[in-house]
């Protein structure tokens, strides 16, 4: 351990050593006194008259003790003023070494076996008593290539651990296939899946559920609004995504508060955007089924929010909000595929519990197509909003099982706008965060100016293996520098031939960017806070012991198989009318049924449930008067 000190420190030895020589030398005056009387030429004379062991005390004892002792101070303060500052031999220009992991690990973790595992011989306790002694947060940033192990060597170790609540995103789910079935028989883990690449394989996820308040609506606007825009896009008028997000809050706060649990979804969102459609643009005059729907909130509640919002968005002209509503639309088209709006109909995941009990939620994305991972940008900062919340409000802070967010495929998935801030608050929420990537060069695409922030707040660095030279610069310059011994030496032949060698010492990278580059497969290079980097084995998962029980150690029969959950997922819509039309009407209109959960519009003798038809397509098919639909949808909404 390096140690850090002031050149008064530094001298402070030198100091003690000559107050401990006054003792020799007062007694060397004694000895002396006697034969001072002709000063130093009778000293020289009886020079062998001097008895050390018996000190005779004269006339001459204090002034011969006084004039050694200013000698022997003088000579012993200019030393020190004036001596050569080669406080730190061998680390002149530099001290970087490698550490043991054995011997490193000692300091990082106790017998606890609530530990991040790193590599064959390291890993970090998260247990509260070792938290306090290491200090150190559990964020940790994974750098590594195609094929260099992260998988393999970090994400299902730790899983198999089985020693703390996990998030992970799994490209492909061979993560999940791997591993779920271990942790559900042997570690009593729940098993959640939201599954992005087989929607009928998947848990369902509502962002409604997590909406708390005004401000949460907010977050999941601009959270799908950044998630949908492509990286390095610059809108040159940024009115169109302004007067989108308006719209979308206003639909969003209109399902918020007038809403049935049924409705709080996006799928119904998307039916009420629709439903702000008007095929003759050009009539100012003319409304939309949405449009009234609003007037009848703006005439029971005149300054709500839904209502402030919406005609802020619609203060345009008509060709003007057509476009925004197309721009709106076409940033949330995957809600329109019949296989999202199954899994985002209802929440079954319980974000708010992953802090509390067992359990390990997969995102499942497709490794070939980013399109969806704004759905997984959203679910992200929902869950650390909602881990944050429980913490604070429910346990002081603290959650009581550790939360491992393992956050693959980072350069592909938006992260929320505070996330700086949580890297650097979570670890007193007892949640740690691990971003896997390929390379340096990812993470400054992502955050421009700021990635190096990112690094900052990650305790742990951890590299795999590459070939991005960016990547190996940096990881060269965090390894440091040590100082090394070099010779030179040179020979002259000839009738005055001679040969001479020099010795000095220098300055050498750890390890220079080439040799980062040729580092090892079987190692990874390690780097925590505050300590000195080390090289160890990366932890191979088929020779792994806990792996027993799961394909990777042998046993192909304990594959997870994700249960197909489609039609739990989706409602049957026959059972859906035979249940609303079983319902006792609040009230008949002259224009159709409220009911508890639905409201339907009767034309010709024919029931509409406005939660399954396109209002606006009703309106121009069936030529319904839409003054008498403005009374009925007041009256919905009062009883409502």
């Amino acid at each position: 351990m390096m140690v850090y000190q002031s050149q008064k420190a530094r001298n402070r030895p030198a100091y003690i050593a000559t107050l401990v020589g006054i003792i020799p030398v007062l007694y060397l005056s004694i000895l002396i006194a006697p034969y001072m009387e002709d000063g130093l030429v009778g000293l020289v004379q009886h020079y062998s008259e001097i008895s050390f062991f018996h000190p005779v005390w004269t006339d001459q004892t204090p002034q011969t003790m006084f004039v050694c002792l200013v000698i022997y101070l003088f000579v012993a303060l200019i030393a020190i003023a004036s001596r050569k500052r080669y406080h730190r031999r061998g680390v002149e220009d530099g001290s970087s070494d490698w550490a043991d992991p054995k011997a490193m690990q000692k300091e990082f973790r106790s017998n606890s076996e609530q530990r991040i595992v790193y590599s064959e011989n390291f890993a970090i306790s998260f247990s509260k008593k070792d938290l306090f002694k290491h200090k150190r947060n559990l964020n940790t940033v994974l750098i590594g290539g195609p094929g260099a192990g992260k998988t393999t060597g970090f994400v299902y170790p730790n899983l198999l651990e089985m020693s703390a609540n996990y998030v992970v995103l799994d490209p492909s789910g061979e993560v999940c296939r791997n591993t779920a079935k271990k942790l559900q028989d042997e570690g009593g883990y729940k098993v959640k899946v939201f599954n992005l690449k087989n929607t009928e394989c998947s848990w369902c996820y509502n962002p409604f559920t997590y909406i708390k308040n005004d401000d949460d609506v907010q977050r999941v606007v601009t959270a799908i609004f950044k998630a949908t825009t492509a990286p390095g896009t610059q809108t040159q008028d940024p009115f169109w995504d302004e007067a989108g997000k308006m719209l979308l809050s206003s639909l969003i706060y209109l399902l918020v508060y007038f809403g049935t649990d049924t409705e709080k979804n996006f799928p119904y969102v998307m039916n009420l955007l629709r439903a702000g459609r008007i095929e003759n643009s050009e009539d100012e005059e003319t409304k939309s089924a949405l449009d009234i729907l609003f007037q009848s909130v703006e005439q029971m509640y005149p300054d709500h929010i839904c209502v402030r919002y919406y005609k802020n968005a619609t203060s345009g002209a008509g060709k003007t909000m057509q476009s925004v509503q197309i721009t709106l639309l076409s940033r949330l088209q995957k809600f329109e595929l019949p296989s999202i709006k199954n899994i985002m109909c209802r929440d079954e995941l319980e974000l708010d519990k992953l802090g509390e009990e067992p359990t390990v939620l997969y995102l499942i994305i497709p490794d070939n197509d980013t399109s969806y991972n704004f759905i997984i940008s959203l679910l992200y900062i929902q869950l650390f909003q909602v881990l944050y919340d429980i913490a604070d409000t429910v346990y002081r802070g603290r959650l009581p099982r550790f939360v491992h967010i393992i956050m693959d495929e980072f350069a592909n998935v938006h992260t929320p706008d505070d996330f700086l801030s949580i890297l650097a608050t979570c670890r007193k929420r007892n949640i740690g965060i691990s971003i896997i990537l390929q390379n340096i060069a990812q993470l400054k695409a992502k955050y421009k100016e700021g990635w190096e922030n990112i690094i900052g707040q990650c305790d742990e660095f951890m590299y795999l293996g590459g070939n991005e030279d960016s990547t190996h610069k940096y990881v060269s310059g965090m390894l440091g520098t040590e100082t090394i011994d070099t010779s030179t030496s040179g020979r002259q032949f000839g009738m005055h031939g001679n040969s001479s060698a020099n010795y000095q010492q220098k300055g050498r990278e750890l390890m220079k960017p080439d040799e980062v580059r040729m580092l090892s497969y079987d190692y990874a290079i390690i780097i925590v806070k505050n300590a000195p980097p080390l090289v160890d084995r990366k932890i191979n998962v088929f020779h792994y012991k806990k792996a027993a029980g799961t394909p990777m150690g042998g046993a192909n029969d304990m594959e997870y198989i994700i249960p197909q959950r489609l039609k739990q997922a989706v409602p049957d819509p026959d059972a859906e009318t035979a249940k609303s039309q079983s319902h006792d009407p609040y009230e008949d209109t002259a224009y159709g049924t409220v009911q508890e959960d639905n409201i339907w519009i009767s034309v010709d003798g024919t029931d509409y449930d406005i939660a399954d038809y396109d209002i606006a397509e009703l309106v121009q098919s069936y030529s319904i008067d839409l003054s008498e639909l403005e009374n009925f949808m007041e009256q919905c909404l009062t009883k409502k």
